[in-house]
């Protein structure tokens, strides 16, 4: 059997050389440096959640704050837009309602009027947007009927498109029909001539798939959209919001 080759200092020292060589040559790296490297690369990772996470809080944060100012402005100022089976008593008597036993009646009194001009001085418009079906009987014939015309009016109507209510006394009933048995046509026609018969002047903006009509006279302001029935070929859907000066 062959001799177990002996290691001597020659041998170390030229392991030595080959190793240092291979080291500058970049062949080898050093342990330590790749250790080195790992630890600095940690950092960037933890602080990258870290940064996801702060954001993710500050989100939840904002939406809650949101919905506390929501709930405390609806809990606060209280009921602002009313359900009721009947119209008031102060609404105008001259004015001609089709099938006013099936409209859905909505009433929006003085009291809410100040409330809501109040909350817009105080809020930013963006939250009155969110709280538009709270605040106001119907937004866009609401605008027609202070604006006296259909005419001009935004594709998406906002809050910030509708003129403040004149008068502190003025109150705002809006009545609307999801189905009524005559066509969008019969009804424009059926308003028009009866507004005009008891003084009112009457704008309208006829259109593909609706009518609108807007009418005013003395301390009356209107406006209503006359659109088909989802329901029901041949039958029709209205919105109507009245503004008009309670006197009582």
């Amino acid at each position: 059997m062959e001799k177990d080759k002996q290691i001597t200092p020659e041998v170390v020292e030229a392991a030595k050389d080959i190793i240092a060589e291979a080291e500058a040559e970049g062949i080898i790296n050093d342990r330590n440096d790749r250790d080195d490297r790992r630890y600095r690369q940690q950092p960037h990772h933890i602080g990258n959640h870290s940064c996801l996470k702060f954001f993710g809080c500050l989100i939840v944060m904002i939406v809650g704050v949101l919905a506390c100012a929501v709930f405390l402005t609806i809990y606060i100022t209280g009921p602002i837009v009313r359900t009721v089976k009947e119209i008031p008593t102060s609404f105008p008597k001259d004015l001609p309602i089709y099938q006013l036993n099936q409209a859905k009646v909505q009433v929006s009194s003085p009291e809410s009027q100040t409330k809501i001009q109040q909350l817009s001085s105080a809020l930013p418009g963006w939250i009155l947007q969110i709280l538009a079906n709270y605040l106001y009987t119907d937004l866009k014939t609401q605008i027609m009927a202070r604006n006296k015309s259909p005419e001009n009016l935004p594709a998406e109507p906002t809050v910030s498109d509708l003129p403040p209510q004149v008068d502190k006394n003025g109150q705002t009933v809006t009545l609307s029909w999801a189905n009524i048995n005559k066509t969008k046509e019969e009804l424009y026609s059926y308003y028009k001539e009866k507004l005009e018969q008891k003084g009112f002047t009457v704008k309208e903006l006829v259109q593909n798939n609706e009518i609108d009509l807007s009418f005013f006279k003395n301390n009356i302001s209107g406006a209503m959209s006359i659109m088909d029935s989802f329901a029901k070929d041949g039958n029709s859907a209205i919105k109507m919001t009245i503004d008009y000066l309670n006197k009582q």
